[in-house]
């Protein structure tokens, strides 16, 4: 087990937050799987305005997203998966969320289109059977040959990882589990899996995964962590 230091927290690109009502650009639906998602722009972060810094990173704008569906929501971790912007995020519901950012004319996040929402499976197929097993907290694109091959899913309560092959940029089929030490699938809550982050090509571990979590405390008052071997 490593005892990182503690971290800045990372700004993405688009901080996407959820909520409900309606106002800002909107996403067009139509089915269920298709949801009405509205954005609305965030310009500031703490104090700082797009382009300046907050604790080392650059903020460049953000959305707060909205939808009536009642299979929208709880949004956590979120990796591009394609061109032109396209993202999938997962949620504390067992769901894909997939889509394509849009920025403005001063290159800040406008809205999310293309909208879809998608139920997780597990290793045989089926949907995740209860809320215990779907609580998706974090997710990161495997990148193979220079192009986005699957997304590795890092779930608490059922503590466990797992990947998920992409197809034109969207996840598709069962789960592969990824094995992750005893210490950590046994710790069964929701304060376990925060962050699952995967090496760039350019680092000296790369491929390497980190598991990052939330509240298990090491004896130094550490959040505890595990690198996973380079082989995913």
């Amino acid at each position: 087990m490593s005892r990182p230091a503690p971290l800045p927290r990372l700004l993405a690109a688009a901080l996407l937050a959820t909520g409900l009502g309606a106002g800002g650009a909107r996403a067009q639906s139509t089915d269920d799987a298709q949801p009405t998602v509205n954005a609305v722009q965030i310009t500031t972060f703490m104090t700082a305005a797009i382009g300046q810094q907050v604790q080392g990173l650059v903020w460049r704008g953000g959305l707060e997203l909205q939808s009536p569906s009642d299979t929208f929501g709880g949004l956590s971790g979120l990796g591009f998966t394609g061109p032109d912007h396209r993202l999938v995020m997962v949620s504390d519901r067992g769901n894909f969320v997939s889509g394509q950012l849009i920025y403005d004319d001063l290159d800040r996040p406008l809205s999310l289109v293309g909208v879809r929402i998608e139920p997780m499976q597990n290793s045989k197929g089926n949907e995740l059977p209860r809320q215990y097993a779907r609580d998706a907290e974090a997710l990161a694109v495997i990148v193979r040959d220079g192009q986005p091959s699957a997304v590795r899913v890092g779930f608490e309560n059922l503590t466990r990882v797992a990947d998920f092959t992409l197809l034109d940029g969207l996840p598709h089929g069962p789960a592969r589990e990824v094995n992750i030490p005893k210490w950590l699938s046994d710790t069964r809550t929701n304060e376990t899996l925060e962050a699952v982050c995967i090496a760039p090509a350019n680092s000296p571990v790369s491929g390497s995964t980190l598991l990052l979590t939330e509240g298990i405390i090491d004896d130094d008052g550490q959040h505890s962590a595990y690198l996973l071997g380079q082989n995913d």
